[in-house]
């Protein structure tokens, strides 16, 4: 067994050895074979608890499982054998992406290139302190937007029951104060709702409470909802008629909210008078839901920011928005195991989609109208195009 501070390298390699050393990142270098030819101190000093592992010969896998064994998952969120397996798949592609991963007490940013004789080289820094930092920041955010949150609830009744007229009649230029100060209220409230979820996410203290959910009425009480919000404009809405057969486990408020936030947007951009869709389909191994608008489109020079933090496209004159609710959508789609996307084109329309995991065939039902085919054929038309 070798001592802690033992270099592992090749004969011959120990001037590179020395060079490596002197570097606070810890290196690791693996053959075609994911067997392990070198490291630097840095590397066992960040894997101490399978320090005793670490020598030339020893594969990547065992090293992965060796670590998972002794509590150092890299992927705690997931059962053994997915661990492992993202683990090793990640290996084999070694695109040379950072990933952030939670071990122990610490948190690294890994990173693996392959190297010109199909080998791989990973790359490991300690970035615990910047973490617990961005944590702190996020966890200070989402004291502000609660506090903010916590007087404008009474606020936003008060000004509702006031434009109700359950308080009693308004003049004319009061009841014009009073609608205004709501729906800005209104705005404000939701703006401080998005900036909870995005802290949550942002600080890894999201969750899901899933349950076995009949797809159709939600679809029905988020277009509901939509239909009689204030100032809502004049826009047709069309679900498809066979969503009430399907049945999914997921968290029915975050799917709400996804929808609002997808139907929100469509609204935005379509015309009064134009029609928007709500339409449901398989789409491979999962139900695809999409959001069809008839609006301008969203530019080329938009669409890769898309699903950014505080990204807008100004091209509505609806688009009052904190910008974070296509970022927020893709958290909650991506925590259900499903992905989100759209296809666009220039003044003819958008649509949204996400894609949901189809449970067992014993936990779904799903009776497709007679025009399912033709949806098929178009959901795989919109998939080519993204």
């Amino acid at each position: 067994m070798s001592s802690p501070d033992q270099r592992v390298a090749p004969q011959g390699a120990a001037p590179l050895i020395d060079a490596i050393d002197c570097i606070s990142d810890g290196i690791a270098v693996f053959d075609a074979n994911g067997t392990l030819v070198a490291c630097n101190r840095a590397y066992r000093d960040l894997n101490v608890p399978i320090g005793d592992l670490i020598a030339p010969g020893v594969s990547f896998e065992v090293l992965a499982r060796a670590a998972l064994a002794r509590g150092e998952g890299f992927f705690p969120s997931l059962s053994a054998e997915t661990d492992i397996g993202e683990r090793l798949a990640r290996h084999r592609l070694a695109d040379g992406l950072p990933s952030v991963e939670p071990r122990a007490d610490k948190w690294l940013m890994s990173t693996m290139r392959r190297t010109p004789d199909g080998g791989t080289v990973l790359v490991e820094t300690d970035i615990t302190e910047l973490k617990r930092a961005e944590i702190a920041r996020y966890e200070f955010l989402a004291k502000v937007s609660h506090e903010l949150r916590t007087p404008l609830t009474p606020i936003h009744g008060a000004l509702a029951l006031l434009a109700s007229g359950n308080a009693g009649r308004l003049s004319g230029k009061l009841e014009e104060l009073v609608s205004l100060a709501s729906r800005n209220c209104t705005r404000l409230m939701s703006i401080v709702n998005d900036l909870l979820d995005f802290t949550r996410i942002s600080a890894g203290r999201f969750s899901l409470n899933k349950a076995n959910v009949s797809l159709g009425p939600l679809l029905e009480q988020v277009v509901a909802a939509r239909r009689v919000a204030p100032g809502a404009p004049v826009i047709d809405f069309n679900i498809s008629s066979h969503a009430k057969r399907i049945e999914l486990e997921i968290d029915p408020l975050r799917i709400q909210q996804v929808l609002d936030n997808l139907l929100a947007n469509a609204i935005k951009f379509t015309p009064e008078g134009r029609r928007i869709d709500v339409n449901v389909d398989r789409h491979e191994r999962a139900l695809r839901i999409s959001v069809v608008d008839r609006g301008p489109g969203i530019p080329k020079k938009f669409r890769a920011r898309v699903f950014d933090m505080f990204a807008q496209a100004s091209c509505s004159p609806r688009t009052e928005s904190s910008g974070l609710g296509l970022s927020i959508c893709k958290s909650i789609v991506e925590a259900h195991g499903g992905r989100i996307g759209f296809t666009s084109t220039e003044g003819e329309g958008t649509t949204f989609f996400f894609d949901l995991p189809l449970p067992a065939r014993d936990r779904v039902t799903y009776a497709p109208s007679r025009r399912a085919p033709q949806k098929r054929r178009a959901a795989a038309a919109i998939l080519q195009r993204v």
